[in-house]
């Protein structure tokens, strides 16, 4: 079943995707944001020049099969790429891009370690010691540019290439 929902998940999220183009002129160039201390770096449009990097945290829990009681809880970083024309009074999609260690994301998808209610976490990029993931439900086509978010993320995931698992 979850190999069903991701698939439709990253369908959903790949459609009318399109491949970046890296020859744009220097005004359209694509701005790049690169986290040193984790190894990300992720490709944003020229019209997000002026950005934001916001820091949370993701939470996921381990329960006892037979109890249902909590026996563990993980946490980790959580960055929050905002839209630069981001107000209060018209707020614009955010791209948050969760980050765990192998061991968790392993985890996570063994089916161990639940970090949310609903939809999954898929792997947008990787390294040698961190798996980059968007929540399949980081944009519920509520906020402006949410399918401008979409195409961001579904852009970087191809430029990254072969997540760690088979969908």
């Amino acid at each position: 079943m979850k190999k069903f929902l991701y698939g439709i998940a990253l369908a959903v999220m790949l459609t009318g995707c399109r491949t970046a183009n890296v020859s744009h002129p220097t005004s359209n160039a694509p701005i790049i944001y690169h986290n040193a201390q984790y190894g990300l770096t992720f490709s944003l449009p020229a019209d997000w020049r002026g950005y934001s990097v916001l820091t949370n945290e993701w939470v996921g829990q381990q329960s006892d099969d037979k109890t249902g009681e909590i026996i563990r809880t993980e946490h980790g970083p959580k960055i929050i790429l905002r839209h630069p024309q981001w107000t209060a009074s018209d707020p614009h999609q955010d791209i948050p891009i969760s980050i765990f260690t192998r061991a968790q994301w392993e985890d996570v998808h063994e089916e161990i370690l639940v970090t949310s209610a609903g939809g999954i976490d898929f792997d947008i990029s990787h390294n040698r010691n961190y798996v980059f993931t968007v929540h399949s439900r980081f944009n519920w086509n509520e906020l402006t540019g949410w399918e401008e978010a979409q195409k961001i993320v579904a852009t970087n995931c191809m430029i990254a290439g072969p997540t760690l698992y088979e969908h």
